[in-house]
C-alpha cells in the first residue's frame, strides 16, 4: 500500500470518529485572573498565593472543555469540586502573565494548559459517585477544623502546599495525603505526610511538600477527617 493511499484511509477513518492517541490533541489553552484582599492579619504573600490559586480554577471553570463537558451538571458544589482536583493535577505550563499588588490586594492573570483528557477522566470518576464538595464561599481550596489550604501546585516532582492554621497547631498533628488514580478512575497509591513539623501558632501560614507519583493519570489531595490521629 502506497504512502498516498495510507493517508487518505487515515483521514477516512479520523472522519467516523475513531482516534488514534498518539495523535490525539487532548489539551485547551486556558486564561484565568483572579483579585484577592487579604485581612489585616493576613501576610501580603498570602495575597499572591490566593489569587494565583483562584486565576488557576477560574481559568478551568471558564475553559470549553470544562464548560461542554459540565453543561448537564447542576449540583454546583460538584462542579466546583471538578474544578478543584482539575486545577490540582490536570493543568500544566503555567505562565503567569500579570500579577500586581496594591495596597493588600494581589490580581493575578495567568495562561495554562488544561489535559482534557486527565478532565474527562475526573468526570468519569466523580459524576457518578455524586461526590460532595466543600461549603460555598471561599473557607480554602479544603479545610478542616484544624487547617484550610490556600494554594497547591506541582514543582517538579513534589506538590507544594500551603496552608494556614485555623487553631494552635503541636508537631506531626494534621496528616495531608495525596490520593493517586488510574485512568478507570481506580485508587492506586497513597502518599501522606504529617505536618507541622515544629508548632504553629493560630492564622500562621506554612508550607508543606510531598513527592508526586508519575505513573498515575490524576490525583486528589485529602485531608485527615479529623485532622489528627
Amino acid at each position: 500500500m502506497n504512502l498516498n493511499r495510507k493517508i487518505i484511509i487515515l483521514v477516512f477513518i479520523c472522519s467516523l470518529g475513531i482516534s488514534f492517541p498518539c495523535l490525539r490533541v487532548s489539551a485547551e489553552e486556558i486564561r484565568g485572573e483572579y483579585c484577592y484582599t487579604t485581612l489585616e492579619t493576613e501576610p501580603l504573600m498570602v495575597a499572591k498565593e490566593i489569587s494565583y490559586a483562584l486565576a488557576l480554577r477560574a481559568a478551568v471553570k471558564k475553559s470549553d472543555t470544562f464548560k461542554s463537558l459540565t453543561k448537564d451538571i447542576e449540583d454546583l458544589r460538584l462542579k466546583k469540586s471538578i474544578i478543584e482536583i482539575a486545577a490540582g493535577c490536570g493543568v500544566g505550563q503555567v505562565k503567569v502573565l500579570k500579577q500586581d499588588i496594591q495596597g493588600r490586594t494581589s490580581c493575578t492573570e495567568l495562561v495554562a494548559q488544561l489535559d482534557t483528557q486527565i478532565l474527562k477522566s475526573i468526570l468519569s470518576r466523580k459524576v457518578p459517585a455524586a461526590d460532595s464538595a466543600k461549603p460555598e464561599g471561599f473557607e480554602g481550596l479544603l479545610n478542616n477544623e484544624y487547617i484550610k489550604i490556600l494554594n497547591y501546585k506541582k514543582e517538579g516532582s513534589f506538590l507544594t502546599i500551603l496552608y494556614q492554621a485555623k487553631q494552635h497547631l503541636e508537631p506531626d498533628s494534621v496528616e495531608i495525603s495525596i490520593l493517586y488514580f488510574n485512568n478507570e478512575g481506580r485508587q492506586i497509591k497513597r502518599t501522606s505526610g504529617l505536618f507541622p513539623l515544629r508548632p504553629v501558632a493560630r492564622g500562621k501560614v506554612r508550607w508543606a511538600s510531598l513527592p508526586l507519583r508519575e505513573e498515575s493519570v490524576s490525583f486528589e489531595l485529602k485531608l485527615d477527617t479529623n485532622g489528627r490521629y
